[in-house]
């Protein structure tokens, strides 16, 4: 027996699924999303140690007040390219892998052409746009127009940022693994380089908006030659009827995502309109922080798409339903098993982390990411949920809540910003949006798709995150004196205990049973480099389960 069918065997067992060929099909759907999800992990692992590094860099140079001012100035940028990527990146993340498993290459090549062709042309007029009214824009989102070169410059970054996203998008589709890596560390890796030699050459804000046009033109440069050519793929002439069928696929997942986007874009901008621009500095450090723990619970779902919409696409409706709830269940459960550690440690220690980050300028960044931390892992779950939910088909009813969502974050932004500041912006984005749209796409979810929430582990999961905040509080309480060397005991103690106390609890609150021990063994074999930590953990957690 090969190594493979034998890792397969093994897998099969762990899950208690029977041999089928419908079945088959899930698994190896199931291990090409595990692969890409890992190397999309390890990507992003190294990309947050390149650009982490970066970013705090930056920050510091800049401070609170011209750091303020990039946010605005990308969050500018953020509005248009919201509408610029037309939902052709979910749309190839989708189709690109059923075409892929029914071997259409063609249908694969085609479309890849189509929407390169639309999205290139639609990214030009966007761009043009911008660049034209930039005056006008910055009088707007700045109150003076003394910052239209911040908005002609973050104009040209519009079109580079929507092709590198739709490029990886479709490695993704492929399941590129490789290349997909490649793309993504050679981009960030340019970023915070070029960010970073402005920065000290005292660029300001011009600074990190020289490094994201640098990085994702590379980047994108080199993520579009592994798209067409991973598959051996031919560059073939755009056509009026497959652009349609794309795009009747692709434009309500536009309209949600452009309507999500402008809400999350606009608000550093009225933020920065009713307070100041060093609020909007701190607000932006806060939610880069979060997005550590954001990047890391991305990648861990990248793939999930792709998994969904080929179990979706094998065997009968009532055998998709009951696998895709076995499947969206324990992804929701390996997640917050693997990452509420995390947001327990940001929440808990911001203080701390701040300080040692950021140093002392960013006085309210410490609150902010504390809030974050946690909106981080609501939004992780309404984030899964909808991409149920799309590789379902669902998608004209989540653009439909998605736009009710975010005209009710704008709303209450606007009705909290003078009473309560950047607390507004975190507040409206980080949890009470989040919250609304876990729970409307959870009632798609289960009235629709007809998924069966089965929470009994994942509750006890995140008790298990609880009691461990509460142990590492009362560090933080003791070893944090406002002084550099205390925030750093502080932060080295609070991660030695999650260490020691987190898995045994999981155990012993029966929050994991012998076979999940097994999967994470089986899995953390076929991980590179961040597979052995993994095996190491469950070695751990199986000590305390075993008895």
């Amino acid at each position: 027996m090969s190594n493979n069918l034998l890792f397969e065997d093994k897998m099969r067992s762990v899950v208690d699924l029977p041999k089928s060929n419908s079945n088959d099909d899930i698994e190896r759907a199931g291990f090409k999303a595990a692969g890409v999800a890992s190397a999309v992990m390890f990507a992003r692992i190294a990309s947050i140690a390149i650009a982490g590094i970066a970013f705090i860099v930056v920050s510091r140079i800049l401070g609170p007040s011209i750091y303020g001012l990039y946010i605005i100035a990308a969050s500018i940028a953020g509005i248009f390219t919201s509408f610029a990527d037309l939902g052709t990146s979910t749309a190839f993340s989708k189709f690109g892998s059923e075409y892929k498993s029914k071997k259409r290459h063609d249908m694969v090549s085609e479309m890849i052409s189509n929407g390169y062709g639309v999205v290139i042309l639609f990214g030009i007029v966007l761009t043009i746009a911008l660049f034209a009214s930039s005056s006008y824009i910055s009088k707007i989102s700045f109150g003076t127009i003394q910052y239209t070169y911040l908005v002609e410059w973050i104009a040209a970054t519009i079109l580079v940022t929507v092709l590198f996203n739709m490029s990886t998008s479709i490695l993704i589709g492929l399941g590129r693994s490789v290349e997909l890596v490649k793309s993504v560390f050679l981009q960030v890796s340019i970023q915070g380089i070029v960010g970073v030699a402005f920065a000290f050459l005292g660029f300001g804000a011009m600074a990190p908006i020289l490094g994201l046009l640098a990085g994702f033109s590379i980047g994108t440069i080199i993520a579009t030659y592994y798209a067409y050519h991973s598959e051996g793929m031919s560059i073939s002439m755009p056509h009026i009827s497959s652009i349609k069928r794309l795009l009747k696929f692709s434009i309500p997942i536009s309209i949600a995502g452009a309507v999500g986007g402008v809400a999350s874009s606009i608000s550093p901008i009225l933020l920065g309109r009713f307070t100041s621009s060093a609020i909007v500095g701190n607000v932006g450090v806060s939610i880069r922080t979060g997005n550590i723990i954001g990047l890391a619970v991305d990648s861990a779902g990248a793939s999930l798409l792709p998994f969904f919409s080929t179990i979706n696409s094998v065997g009968s409706a009532k055998v998709s339903a009951n696998n895709i709830s076995r499947a969206f269940n324990y992804s929701i459960y390996i997640i917050l098993m693997l990452f509420l550690p995390s947001s327990v440690f940001f929440a808990v220690l911001s203080k701390d982390i701040s300080r040692v980050l950021f140093g002392s300028s960013y006085i309210m960044a410490p609150y902010y990411i504390s809030i974050v931390s946690i909106g981080i892992i609501i939004s992780m779950l309404a984030s899964y949920t909808s991409t149920l939910l799309i590789s379902s088909e669902k998608v004209v009813k989540v653009m439909k809540y998605t736009i009710l969502v975010s005209i009710a974050e704008v709303i209450l932004l606007l009705l909290l910003v003078k009473s309560i500041g950047g607390f507004a912006l975190i507040l409206s984005l980080s949890v009470v949006g989040p919250l609304i749209s876990l729970a409307l796409y959870m009632h798609i979810a289960i009235s629709d798709v007809k998924i069966k929430l089965i929470a009994d582990k994942s509750l006890r999961v995140v008790l298990a995150a609880f009691i461990s905040a509460l142990v590492i509080i009362p560090i933080a309480l003791y070893f944090s004196h406002g002084t550099l060397y205390g925030s750093i005991t502080a932060m080295a103690l609070g991660f030695i205990a999650i260490l020691i106390v987190y898995p045994p609890l999981i155990a012993v609150l029966k929050g994991i049973e012998q076979k999940d021990i097994d999967r994470i063994t089986l899995i953390g074999k076929e991980i590179p480099i961040a597979g052995s930590f993994l095996s190491i953990i469950a070695a751990y957690v199986e000590h305390f389960a075993a008895r």
